[in-house]
C-alpha cells in the first residue's frame, strides 16, 4: 500500500482534475476552430498536405466564383481524352492459286479451262466455282473471278505470249 497523507492525495487529485479540465478546454477550442466538412465532397486523406481554400469554406464573393477551379484535381487532364481506336490487322487473305489456261466462248455459252494448285485442269462455266473462286464472266482470253469479295481478272497464258 502506498503511504501518504490525506493532504497529498487531495493535491494529487486536484492536479489531475485541472489537467483533465485543460485538456477538455483545448479539445473543444480546437474543434470549434477546425472547419467541418459538410456536403457530398469526400474527406481528404490525412497524408495530403493541402491547405483549405476559401472556396472550400463556401465564402461568398469573388473568391467563391473560382470554387470549381480550386476543387479540380490538377493531376488529371483538363479535357476528356478520346479513346484511340484500335486498328485490327486485316486477316491475311489467301492467294488465288488458279491459273487460266484458255477459254472457249461461243454465242450462248462460255467456258474457261483452269489449272488448280494440285495440277488438275477443270473446265468451268460462268456461275460455277473453282478452288473457292466463283467465275463471274468469261471473255475471249480472259476470265473474271470473285475471290473473297474481290473481283480478279485472269488472262490466259497464250494471250499473254501473243501480246509480247
Amino acid at each position: 500500500m502506498v503511504a501518504g497523507t490525506l493532504g497529498k492525495w487531495k493535491r494529487l487529485l486536484l492536479a489531475a482534475d485541472a489537467a483533465l479540465a485543460v485538456a477538455v478546454v483545448v479539445s473543444v477550442a480546437a474543434l470549434g476552430l477546425w472547419p467541418l466538412a459538410v456536403g457530398a465532397e469526400p474527406a481528404r486523406p490525412s497524408n495530403d498536405r493541402t491547405v483549405l481554400l476559401a472556396a472550400d469554406r463556401n465564402l461568398p464573393g469573388p473568391i467563391g466564383d473560382y470554387a470549381v477551379i480550386y476543387r479540380r484535381d490538377l493531376r488529371k487532364p483538363l479535357y476528356d481524352l478520346k479513346p484511340t481506336p484500335r486498328v485490327k490487322n486485316p486477316p491475311n487473305r489467301p492467294k488465288l492459286t488458279v491459273r487460266l489456261m484458255g477459254t472457249v466462248s461461243e454465242p450462248g455459252f462460255a467456258y474457261g479451262l483452269f489449272r488448280t494448285k494440285s495440277g488438275r485442269d477443270e473446265l468451268v462455266a460462268v456461275g460455277q466455282t473453282v478452288d473457292g473462286a466463283q467465275v463471274v464472266a468469261i471473255a475471249n482470253g480472259s476470265a473474271t473471278l470473285k475471290f473473297h469479295g474481290e473481283l480478279i481478272t485472269l488472262t490466259s497464258q497464250k494471250k499473254k505470249e501473243a501480246r509480247r
